[in-house]
C-alpha cells in the first residue's frame, strides 16, 4: 500500500495523508465526494471505509441528500469538495455531513484569500495558453468561488463546537502543482524518472491547502484550509 501511495499525485497525497492521522483509529468512515476512495489507501486495515460522490464511489448520491441514517458512521470525511459545491448549498452540505457523523467530522479545502485567487485565476490564464486544457478543476474553483475566512465564520455559525486550523502555502502549493501538470503531459514512458526524481517534493507539496474545524455538540467537524496567514 506505501509503495501504491507514492504513486499519487502530490496534492492527493498530502491532504489525504493529513486527514488519515486526524480520523485516528474510527471504525466506520464516510468519505463524501469520493469517486476514486484514495483515502481507503491510508487508513488502517480494520477500518470500515466507504465513499459516496456523484460521479462514482460506493453509493452514487449527491452531498446535499446522503442516502445515510442520521449518526450511522463514526467519522464522516470531506476532502477538497467544499469549493465544488455552489455557494447557496454549503450550508446544506455542511449539515448533512454532521447529522450523519456519530462522533466526528473532517472537512478539508483551500482557503479563498484574495492572493489565493488571483493566484488560481492567473495560473488558469498561463494554462489556457499551453496545449492541454486548463485543469478542470480550477476551473470550478473559479466558478463557484474558494471559500473565504468570512463564508466559513457564517457555514460554521450553527455548531459552535468547532475549531478551525490553518497550514501551508498556496505559493508552494502552485509551484508542485505545475511541475505536476508538466509531469502528467509527459509521454507515460517519461514519467516514471520524473516521478522518482520529484516523488520527495511532490507527496508533502499539499499539506498547505488545508484547515481544520470540529463540529456537532457531542462530535467533532474537522476542516482544512491551506494558507499561511
Amino acid at each position: 500500500m506505501f509503495l501504491k501511495n507514492l504513486f499519487l499525485p502530490y496534492d492527493v497525497y498530502s491532504r489525504h495523508k493529513i486527514v488519515a492521522e486526524l480520523i485516528g483509529t474510527m471504525t466506520l468512515v464516510l468519505d463524501v465526494g469520493a469517486s476514486l476512495k484514495e483515502l481507503s489507501q491510508f487508513l488502517p486495515p480494520a477500518t470500515k471505509f466507504f465513499s459516496t460522490d456523484i460521479i462514482g464511489g460506493d453509493v452514487i448520491s449527491t452531498g446535499t441528500a446522503l442516502p445515510f441514517k442520521s449518526k450511522s458512521v463514526d467519522t464522516v470525511v470531506s476532502i477538497d469538495t467544499l469549493e465544488h459545491v455552489p455557494k447557496s448549498l454549503r450550508q446544506k452540505f455542511l449539515s448533512e455531513l454532521c447529522r450523519v457523523a456519530k462522533k466526528g467530522v473532517i472537512l478539508a479545502a483551500p482557503l479563498g484569500t484574495d492572493k489565493h485567487i488571483q493566484a488560481e485565476k492567473q495560473e488558469v490564464a498561463r494554462q489556457k495558453k499551453l496545449p492541454v486544457s486548463p485543469d478542470p478543476y480550477l476551473l470550478e474553483h473559479i466558478r463557484e468561488g474558494l471559500p473565504t475566512l468570512a463564508d466559513l465564520k457564517i457555514l460554521f455559525k450553527p455548531y459552535p463546537n468547532h475549531e478551525l486550523y490553518f497550514s501551508g502555502n498556496f505559493v508552494t502549493a502552485q509551484k508542485l502543482f505545475r511541475l505536476h501538470r508538466s509531469e502528467i503531459s509527459l509521454p507515460l514512458a517519461g514519467r516514471l524518472p520524473c516521478l522518482f526524481t520529484l516523488s520527495p517534493y511532490l507527496r508533502w507539496g499539499r499539506a498547505i491547502h488545508f484547515s481544520i474545524w470540529h463540529l456537532p455538540p457531542k462530535a467533532r467537524l474537522s476542516s482544512h484550509f491551506c494558507e499561511q496567514k
